[in-house]
């Protein structure tokens, strides 16, 4: 596919044709290696990814089938198709289960309808069934645990008129015993929730109004972390006693300061990425835990939820104290589209609305769990920033159409939906995915608090038909991390499951190379070069001070392959015994540098190698003492008659 590409350092951007790539600090950068495509378009036939490295199979979540689709990776990482297996309603979420000898699929399959409990279902990974386990209503995705424990975050979202109770069920995989964690303990608690900004909707108790999304799982499998999206809260669980521990809110996100800009209007003609007075709830759809010098982090994808309770701006009734301007930021071409809620924000409950708050934060964030769900890190207005600028017309468009320039704008932008982390040499690596607008953003936080942007990548083709091939991967659902050692490339790979295209794709993580400094003096040596702190006598990039050892034999500080070398021997004049190769010492040597004079041992006048050979007590006379022996000197006497007619 060879179509728009931006390479990009933040605040700048060139334009190729190609992969839209946005570079940003360190070089780490994602590689297309091959991609299965199911062929369907819009139906969901490839959403949550699974990698098994003992089979060298990817299973895949297929709503269009009904079930889950095996892939088999090859050795070069090519993906094959090998069947369907069908469940009995489509998987929500899949999972690897290795038991200590056999790998299994674990999979969490909701029930028709899905008011009633789901199941966890356990397979092999050529597809046979093994077991089934009952959990809660609406099990939306799973978490499998190193120590064979698999926790199902079961939303329990209504339906005709049924609302059952949303829960986190944990299944031991090796004793099918099943534990259920309930939140009833929160029931009676709700005035209290909501005041401290936890979204419990009006008429409903906590225990029923809160809909796990996802669990993530700390890295001493201790505790999991079940985050209610449209709640817009985390509740801590501690696995071992099955129990809820706490719960709290994830706060919002001031758009009105500097660095948390958005483009709020899809009306506006264009980018317009500005402050506005509003305020973002993180209400991430994914996230993943991992520790950092013992301290639990969250790293969380802040895509946003409604349901049903949001309007546009400009049709609320703003506070004119709040709001002295509101008529202007009402505007369609400002704010006055965007989506807000329309449960939050009247702090006086005197019907007008004092504050306004919007779905997701168009960003990723990092909580530290381990200081009471404390924000240490947003990435700002950056998502906005870099799209717009690796592609700016077609910026905070829709997965669906490849017409869609702005349309996105009104209504969580990019909407990051899936995230993941590797931990790469001594780095740890944080890759996002963009569900509307496509692409994955890769982010190093392995100092939480400091964390920085990488790279941008996106294989998607604006200028193709948005049904064919070569519209590339649309609406990253779902990402996955290969282990160099998992696959038979040995490189560190990606998968990543594409809900609109119906496409898996696997990538190659390319990693930057740290700068090499061979003199350990903590500058580059590019800079030690080109500043003259170090001299490169060969040009070979490598300053001179790196390459001595067993490479300056007269401890000059000079390379020996920058030294003359007479005779090309390999051997610098200072330390070659024969510079001229006349098989005469150089001590010895009349002339070390003139291959056809030797030496007179004998001190006859004659050249001990002009007679062909270097034999001093045999090499005859000089007569004329011209210093060529008589044996090869045509004209011995000197008289201008050559011997052959003297």
């Amino acid at each position: 596919m060879r179509f728009l590409m931006a390479i990009f350092v933040l605040g700048s951007a060139l334009l190729y044709y190609g992969e839209v790539m946005a570079q940003g600090t360190g070089s780490i950068t994602l590689t297309p290696l091959s991609t299965y495509n199911s062929g369907v378009f819009e139906g969901r036939a490839s959403e949550i990814v699974a990698h098994d490295p003992l089979s060298s199979r990817v299973f895949v979540t297929n709503a269009a089938t009904g079930g889950f689709d095996i892939l088999q990776m090859s050795s070069t990482g090519q993906l094959g198709f090998v069947t369907t297996i069908a469940t009995s309603s489509p998987p929500t979420h899949l999972r690897i289960w290795n038991d200590g000898t056999n790998s299994h699929v674990v999979a969490a399959i909701p029930a028709i309808p899905t008011t009633n409990p789901g199941t966890v279902q356990v397979f092999s990974t050529s597809g046979v069934l093994q077991a089934v386990y009952s959990v809660g209503a609406l099990p939306d995705m799973l978490y499998v645990t190193s120590d064979g424990k698999a926790l199902t975050a079961n939303e329990g979202q209504p339906l005709g008129g049924a609302n059952p109770r949303g829960s986190v069920s944990i299944v031991h995989l090796a004793t099918g015993v099943v534990e259920h964690v309930s939140f009833t303990g929160f029931d009676g608690q709700e005035t209290a929730l909501r005041q401290a900004g936890i979204r419990i909707f009006p008429g409903l108790s906590a225990s029923v109004d809160l809909e796990p999304e996802y669990v993530a799982v700390s890295e001493d499998l201790t505790t999991a972390y079940a985050i209610c999206q449209e709640q817009n809260c985390v509740v801590t669980i501690d696995i071992a006693t099955a129990t809820a521990t706490a719960i709290n809110t994830l706060g919002t996100k001031d758009h009105s300061l500097p660095g948390n800009r958005l483009d709020a209007s899809d009306s506006d003609g264009g980018v317009n990425i500005a402050n506005w007075p509003v305020h973002g709830m993180f209400q991430p759809d994914s996230a993943v835990c991992f520790n950092v010098a013992g301290e639990d982090f969250l790293l969380t994808a802040n895509e946003g939820g409604a349901r049903n309770e949001d309007s546009r701006a400009r049709s609320l009734q703003l506070d004119p104290g709040a709001f002295p301007n509101a008529g202007f930021i009402q505007g369609n071409a400002r704010m006055g589209r965007l989506f807000v809620s329309t449960i939050d924000g009247d702090v006086d409950g005197d019907g007008d609305f004092d504050s306004l708050y919007s779905y997701g934060t168009r960003s990723f964030s990092i909580f530290n769990m381990s200081a009471g769900t404390q924000l240490v890190y947003d990435s700002g207005d950056q998502f906005a920033t870099v799209t717009a600028q690796a592609q700016p017309f077609n910026f905070n468009s829709n997965s669906t159409s490849n017409n869609s320039d702005d349309t996105r704008s009104d209504n969580k932008g990019c909407e990051p939906e899936a995230a993941t982390i590797a931990k790469i040499g001594d780095r740890i690596i944080a890759f996002i995915g963009l569900e509307r607008q496509g692409g994955i953003m890769l982010y190093d936080v392995t100092d939480p608090p400091n964390s920085f942007f990488l790279s941008y990548f996106s294989n998607r083709n604006f200028n193709a038909n948005i049904e064919s091939p070569a519209a590339g991967d649309l609406a990253v659902e779902s990402i996955v991390y290969v282990e160099p050692t998992d696959n038979g490339l040995g490189l560190p790979l990606i998968v990543t499951g594409n809900e609109i295209s119906g496409t898996t794709t696997v990538y190659i993580v390319s990693l930057p190379q740290p700068p090499v400094d061979c003199n350990n003096n903590s500058i580059p040596d590019s800079e030690d070069l080109s500043s003259g702190n170090s001299t490169d006598c060969n040009s070979d990039g490598i300053p001179d001070e790196c390459t001595l050892t067993g490479n300056d034999c007269d401890q000059n500080l000079q390379p020996d392959d920058c030294q003359p070398d007479f005779d090309n021997d390999g051997f610098p004049n200072p330390c070659d015994n024969d510079d001229d190769s006349d098989g005469v010492i150089d001590i010895d040597d009349l002339n070390p540098l003139d291959s056809t004079v030797c030496r007179d041992v004998d001190n006859d006048g004659c050249d001990d190698c002009s007679s062909g050979f270097d034999s001093p007590s045999n090499d005859g006379l000089d007569t004329d003492a011209d210093g060529i022996c008589d044996l090869n000197d045509p004209d011995d006497d000197d008289d201008g008659v050559p011997d052959a007619s003297d």
